[in-house]
């Protein structure tokens, strides 16, 4: 049962790590950037009022717009797939030691084999 409740713990610690770096990002950096690009769209067309200038804009966005979704692409594999990987490095080592140590204890404590260590005279 105590297996269960540190995998629950450590699980939510995880999930709750990344949905804070997602909250912080979309938040402070893309909310920001999306509000400043619909008053510049804004501000353009009030400014040139032309039909020359719509399909630039649409060009402008939609390369943007895929270069965003490249980035993103490329930041998620990076967010999900290697910490994935250590994650589970992680439970693999976790429950390889639980196992150990339902089958083996040490007849020493950390403290018994520091006192039996011999000190260091200093010269």
């Amino acid at each position: 049962m105590e297996l269960l409740g540190t995998l629950f713990g450590f699980l939510w610690t995880v999930v709750s790590f990344f949905l804070g770096i997602i909250w912080w990002v979309l938040s402070f950096l893309f909310f920001p950037l999306f509000v400043l690009g619909i008053i510049a769209v804004f501000a353009l067309r009030f400014a040139y009022q032309t039909p020359i200038l719509k399909p630039y804009v649409e060009r402008f966005f939609t390369r943007l717009g895929e270069k965003g979704l490249h980035g993103a692409r490329s930041l998620l594999q990076l967010l999900t797939l290697y910490p994935l990987a250590l994650l589970v490095r992680y439970i693999w080592f976790s429950i390889w030691r639980e196992v150990v140590n339902l089958f083996w204890r040490p007849k020493w404590t950390a403290w018994e084999r520091a006192r039996r260590r011999p000190q260091k005279q200093d010269s």
